[in-house]
């Protein structure tokens, strides 16, 4: 992208040409002097995807000025499935916020790209307080979590912020449902007790044996 924030090269090539001057990232990336990266809140992309940007001012070393970017669209949910169930709300899942709150990936699709602290999200969490209270204290660059009922059922939370630069950037959260946690706890426990059974059945058939 030239210093007009005109695309001069792109894969695919249905960028060329297009002016991106009033995305917030390439602002950003033009208003620096310091050779950083700078990585962009949620937005749609041009191809309907929502996405996230990594940019990458280029900037004359002896004058200053400022000649342009490298920018890298990543669409968020090609890249979070990677990392873990991004689909199946009913299993432990992730999700994941920008600085401003805005859903990047979730189950429910029609989350994707609302804010957190929206009045749709915040009408299907039933203003869970809960809930709340964790996903401001992970933006705040604090790691958390937090058990609370939902719709489905209970949820364990867990949410680690991002940072980049020094900075909280995107927010990650776990989300498991606890029913599947205690399953695992049966399963466990019951493995425990006919191991111990077994023990004891071994060891009372040595006892007798002996006694004959």
């Amino acid at each position: 992208m030239n210093k007009d924030n005109i695309v001069t090269l792109s894969v695919p090539e249905a960028f060329l040409g297009l002016d991106f001057s009033d995305r917030d990232w390439v602002k950003q990336a033009k208003g620096t002097s310091v050779y950083v990266p700078i990585f962009s809140n949620g937005f749609e992309g041009k191809d309907g995807k929502f996405t996230v940007a990594l940019t990458y001012p280029i900037i004359n070393r002896e004058t200053g000025k400022y000649l342009g970017l490298v920018a890298a669209l990543i669409p968020t949910v090609q890249f979070f499935q990677h990392y873990g169930n991004i689909y199946n709300i009913n299993s432990q899942y992730l999700a994941v916020l920008d600085r401003q709150s805005v859903q990047l990936i979730h189950p429910v699709k029609s989350l994707v790209g609302t804010r957190f602290f929206g009045n749709y999200t915040q009408q299907i969490t039933g203003h869970n307080a809960v809930l709340n209270n964790l996903i401001r204290q992970v933006m705040a660059g604090q790691p958390g979590f937090a058990a609370y009922g939902f719709i489905n059922g209970e949820r364990l939370n867990t949410g680690y912020p991002v940072f980049v630069q020094g900075r909280p950037t995107y927010f990650v959260f776990v989300i498991t449902p606890t029913a599947s946690i205690y399953s695992h706890i049966n399963n466990v426990v019951f493995t425990e007790k006919i191991e111990s059974f077994s023990l004891l059945a071994g060891v009372t058939a040595a006892i007798s044996y002996q006694v004959e």
